[in-house]
């Protein structure tokens, strides 16, 4: 077995979000081991972000600013020039507990077979959540809590840009369908800050993710459309709800 101490890039995609930048430095440089480098795709922000990380001294990083054409595009760009064996995306504002990283290294290196590692992730600080690998079919797991080897994205390409909202799931999807090792690391990685770019457009999530499914798991498709019926009622129930009790709270006033 190849003992080697992998090393590992940290992705992260910003744009006008300094605050949230500033978080989830500095729960990297609170990591136990801080041999992995650090790139930040910032989409031409203009509230500070720039002038800050072309000043700012620290860990290994690489700040690499302009504007790109979405969200998948800028991830493509740190994949194109990470460095390491294993590869952490880790969106401004969420975070890795202090030893995720140092989890990893051992994980990897205990299971050489393994491409994908992962974990359970809290959202918004609460009880750590787990969607195993097993349940891609129907439904994406965390990926701020996912590690995947560099050779898979050299394998089988980097996030498909043609989707807006899943191509994090198409990845996994596609890794899965071509017989890659995924391995639950039994350990809590990651704490997510919910409201992020899908929760904001949860129709296109919902039809993507179909796609999606369809493409790669077919004879699931059955299950997977009346799941996808049942999210988009209740998305329409819940913005009603929150229409009418606008409409009302104004009529009030």
């Amino acid at each position: 077995m190849d003992n080697r101490q992998p090393r590992v890039s940290i992705i992260t995609v910003v744009k006008n979000a300094l605050s949230d930048l500033e978080i989830t430095r500095k729960s990297l440089e609170s990591q136990t081991i801080q041999d992995f480098e650090w790139i930040v795709i910032d989409g031409n922000s203009e509230d500070g972000t720039v002038e800050k990380y072309q000043q700012l001294n620290g860990i290994n990083r690489i700040f690499l600013s302009e504007p790109d054409l979405g969200l998948y595009y800028a991830m493509n760009k740190g994949l194109k020039i990470a460095k390491g064996e294993m590869i952490g995306i880790l969106n401004a504002g969420d975070t890795y507990l202090k030893d995720t990283i140092q989890s990893v290294i051992e994980i990897s290196i205990d299971n050489p077979r393994a491409k994908i590692l992962y974990g359970k992730v809290t959202i918004n600080d609460g009880t750590p959540l787990l969607i195993h690998h097993s349940e891609l079919k129907s439904r994406m797991f965390f990926h701020p809590g996912s590690f995947v080897h560099e050779s898979v994205y050299q394998q089988i390409g980097f996030f498909n840009t043609s989707y807006q909202v899943a191509a994090d799931y198409d990845l996994m999807c596609r890794a899965l369908s071509k017989g890659y090792k995924f391995q639950d690391s039994n350990l809590t990685l990651a704490n997510f800050v919910s409201g992020g770019y899908s929760s904001h457009h949860v129709i296109r999530s919902i039809f993507e993710t179909l796609r999606i499914q369809l493409k790669y798991f077919p004879k699931a498709f059955v299950p997977n459309l009346y799941m996808a019926a049942k999210s988009l009622v209740v998305y329409c129930l819940q913005t009603s709800q929150k229409f009418l009790a606008r409409f009302f709270n104004r009529k009030i006033q």
